[in-house]
């Protein structure tokens, strides 16, 4: 059976956990599951926006100090969680699950304090079982990004209080040790009973807390020594009409020209910066599926990178700003698999796999425009791009 984050803490914060929770804060037994219906998938959310930003490293080591902590979880280490997350935001996504559940912020902020724990503990649990690796991490958020966006109420993410630039500079680095890597046998469902008997011993004292493995340092990796080579002199040619045998014939000002003539030139340096865009690869609205006519585009990258075998890239798509953060995460999305289809098209028209570095979808985070500006200026945001990363 597949794992479905959402369900299983929803399954482990259930039953007597609530009915505890609810009689602690002085509030009905719907009012309070109705919170965590909220604040839940507010949680993962936060998990998501800060993977996205670039701190997956971060968001691993967060997840899997909660599972091997779920034995010691209580007010403090559930609102250090919630910091890590939300940074200073974590009163306003507070205030927002008050006023959709209709319960007093204070017991808002109660019930994320005992959901972050459970949450997190529950996904790096899953984490520890599957031996998982940044690249696994990273494949089951995005799997499951459409189901726990859905959950959201309207409201929670699209108010002004959680642009995503904003909101990632406020969400704070985790200081958490190393933790070991090791395998394990347990089961899952065993998994889950042990986080909801952590969460239950909050609420029930007679509980007794579970030994955690001790932790063993690992040393930090030794960066490889990379000496540069220096580039052989040679003389700047013209790149819509180099000579044999590059054979790469392109009309002057195009981005294949410009291309070509950037690999050809041994004084250009090498930069991160997406500076080519694929002006002429389009896709069907709203889906990753190219049209037949920026095929032309694909086959003439896939015949440069044949022609210089040493040279690697790496696609970006972009897109400009949303009004509604959950828009804005979904066009984000969008964009990725839109990067991840290039990435395809270009190994099946030829290009080597090794020549591709990677793609990304990277949203809105270099937006030029406003999420008011008119639609002709913001739409100058989307492109697909591509950067040299070795030649």
């Amino acid at each position: 059976m597949s794992f479905n984050v959402l369900e299983t803490v929803n399954a482990a914060l259930s039953g007597e956990i609530t009915t505890k929770m609810a009689g602690k804060l002085g509030e009905s037994n719907a009012t309070v599951q109705q919170a965590l219906q909220v604040a839940i998938p507010s949680i993962l959310t936060g998990i998501l926006m800060k993977a996205k930003g670039g701190n997956l490293s971060s968001v691993r080591e967060l997840v899997m100090k909660a599972a091997w902590q779920a034995d010691e979880n209580d007010d403090s280490s559930g609102m250090d969680l919630l910091k890590s997350l939300f940074g200073e935001r974590t009163a306003d996504i507070s205030g927002a699950i008050a006023g959709n559940a209709g319960l007093s912020q204070e017991s808002a902020l109660s019930v994320m304090r005992v959901a972050a724990p459970v949450t997190l503990g529950i996904l790096g649990k899953h984490v520890l079982v599957s031996d998982m690796n940044m690249e696994g991490l990273r494949s089951l958020l995005q799997t499951q990004k459409k189901s726990i966006l859905s959950s959201c109420p309207p409201g929670i993410f699209s108010e002004g209080f959680m642009n995503s630039q904003k909101f990632l500079r406020a969400s704070r680095r985790f200081n958490a040790g190393h933790i070991p890597k090791r395998k394990t046998k347990w089961l899952l469902p065993a998994i889950i009973i042990c986080i909801a008997a952590a969460v239950g011993g909050y609420y029930f004292p007679k509980f007794s807390k579970v030994t955690r493995p001790a932790k063993t340092s690992i040393a930090a990796p030794v960066a490889a020594d990379s000496s540069s080579l220096k580039p052989v002199a040679a003389e700047k040619v013209i790149a819509s009409k180099p000579p044999e045998p590059y054979g790469l014939d392109f009309s002057s000002g195009t981005m294949e020209a410009k291309l070509v003539e950037y690999l050809r030139d041994p004084t250009s340096s090498l930069t991160k910066k997406f500076s080519f865009d694929l002006d002429q690869v389009h896709f069907i609205k709203n889906k990753a599926v190219i049209t037949e006519q920026s095929q032309t585009q694909i086959r003439n990258i896939a015949k440069i990178l044949n022609e210089f075998p040493k040279a690697r890239i790496k696609i970006g798509a972009f897109n400009g700003n949303e009004a509604d953060e959950t828009d804005s995460m979904i066009s984000e999305d969008l964009s990725e698999s839109r990067a991840a289809a290039v990435s395809a098209a270009l190994k099946s028209a030829g290009a080597k796999p090794s020549q591709i570095a990677g793609y990304g979808g990277f949203g809105a985070n270099f937006a030029k425009y406003p999420a008011t500006a008119p639609d002709s200026l913001k739409a100058k945001d989307n492109r697909l791009s591509i950067s040299v990363r070795a030649k």
